[in-house]
């Protein structure tokens, strides 16, 4: 705000300054600003005159130390937590460039919320201390969703506090501490022969599904959620050269099933070979005369398949008749073993990325490449011309 003056203010209902402006706008009545700090932040009031702005000021300050912070003071954690997920989730600045959190975080942040208030729900926020923490952390959930819990507590206990909430500060500062967090378990890629070995098994089934499946999520590196969410309206089998239009996955925890924005909100294309074509248009034909649903991968009644009950229905079965350890792997492997397979085959890493639907090939390079045996030979043998020639005896 440009201005001729700024000055400090003290008063008796608080500090701050006050500000007149030296352009005043044509239209606009307000020509003073005065900032305050109220209920833990900066807040800013205007007036046409000094003494309106300042009855303004006065007035907020004591909104927040009389009325706003003294009732919420008086709210449970559990009413508290949840009108702080309805403000939060629609004002938080999201990874997009929008406002307010996506579906699958707000839902998230649901889940933890309940968990918690299972367990401090109906204590006062002015009755809030450390031992509540302990037996928030103590909960019978596992090391990965301690931390969650712990975190989420963090995020409310500090809008909390900013608004005076707690009178007796932030109870987390006296606590131990947070959680450590486990080291989560890495996604292993299929090798060639395991990926090979899985497609017969899946082949030999008789399972024209599962066989087609497994083969589309080889074959285009998509997510299990995004593969199951494809309708036929996404597939351009005719097309030249012939593709598939990955634009909305299936939202995890949402009954009923239904589709949303991908991970990431990207739409990608992802172009198919001829063997992956040809066996979706057979697959096609032979669906639509059983189901005849709009979905690629239908259940029995014809709607989207739920990724966790396919999982442990089919995948792991799979992964036992295969041979192979269903707990080293997930669905997401397969996503894994085609990035994996294509950088070590040397594909081009850009094409590999916008595959996937990664906004930097770098990421890609960075979260996909491992050591495999014998992977560093060209590199290792690349200087051997500079050694001496045997001399012949």
């Amino acid at each position: 705000m440009p201005r001729t003056s700024k000055r400090k203010i003290t008063t008796s209902w608080g500090q701050g300054t006050i500000t007149k402006r030296s352009d005043k706008k044509e239209g606009s009545r307000n020509l003073y600003r005065v900032q305050i700090v109220a209920g833990g932040k900066r807040r800013s009031v205007h007036g046409a005159t000094a003494e309106e702005a300042l009855e303004k000021a006065q007035a907020l300050a004591l909104e927040f130390e009389d009325g706003i912070s003294q009732e919420l003071k008086d709210q449970t954690f559990a009413t508290y937590s949840h009108n702080w997920l309805e403000k939060y989730a629609s004002t938080k600045q999201g990874k997009q460039g929008k406002k307010g959190l996506s579906l699958s975080t707000t839902n998230n942040y649901k889940l933890f919320i309940r968990h918690i208030c299972e367990v401090i729900g109906d204590v006062k926020l002015k009755d809030l201390r450390a031992v509540h923490i302990e037996q928030v952390i103590n909960k019978d959930v596992t090391d990965y969703m301690k931390v969650e819990l712990y975190d989420t507590y963090k995020r409310i206990e500090k809008y909390a506090f900013i608004e005076k909430a707690l009178p007796q500060g932030k109870p987390s500062d006296s606590h131990w501490g947070r959680p450590s967090r486990p080291i989560g378990k890495e996604i292993k890629a299929f090798t060639g022969e395991q990926a090979k070995n899985i497609l017969a098994t899946a082949k030999d089934s008789g399972d024209e599904q599962l066989y087609v499946l497994m083969v589309t999520l080889f074959q285009t590196g998509m997510r299990i959620n995004e593969a199951l969410a494809l309708q036929w309206s996404d597939c351009n089998l005719e097309s030249n050269p012939p593709s598939i239009f990955v634009g909305e996955a299936l939202q995890a925890r949402e009954y009923p099933i239904r589709r949303d924005a991908t991970k990431n909100g990207r739409q990608r294309p992802i172009e198919l070979g001829e063997e992956l074509t040809s066996l979706l248009r057979n697959y096609k034909k032979s669906q639509s005369k059983s189901i005849g649903s709009v979905v690629v991968f239908p259940n029995a009644k014809g709607g989207f398949l739920d990724s966790n009950n396919w999982t442990y229905r089919k995948f792991k079965p799979l992964m036992v008749a295969s041979n192979i350890d269903p707990k080293e792997y997930s669905p997401h492997s397969t996503r894994h073993t085609f990035a994996t397979l294509n950088i070590m085959n040397n594909g081009n890493i850009y094409n590999v990325s916008e595959m996937l639907g990664h906004a930097d090939p770098s990421f890609t390079v960075k979260r996909y490449t491992h050591y495999q045996p014998e992977k560093h030979q060209t590199e290792a043998n690349a200087l051997n011309y500079l050694l001496p020639e045997e001399k012949a005896l």
